[in-house]
């Protein structure tokens, strides 16, 4: 399942900028592919994850779910 091109809730999107280690962002992209998700769908997942109140929110666990899991 991918992540949908627009929120559920029909909000905009916002653009995140990071500046990581390479060596970490081939870790976490590889972790990513193992769930069967992007590195943005795994990035969004490990937020949702620390923070209950994004759990909660229509739409956000069901775009997250690894398919793995």
């Amino acid at each position: 399942m991918a992540r949908p091109l627009k929120d559920p809730t029909g909000a905009e999107l916002a653009r995140l900028n990071l500046n990581v280690q390479a060596r970490f962002k081939a870790a976490a992209k590889a972790k990513a592919q193992t769930h069967g998700m992007t590195l943005t769908d795994y990035l969004e997942g490990l937020i949702a994850a620390d923070i209950s109140d994004l759990q909660a929110a229509t739409g956000i666990q069901e775009a997250l779910i690894p398919k793995s899991a």
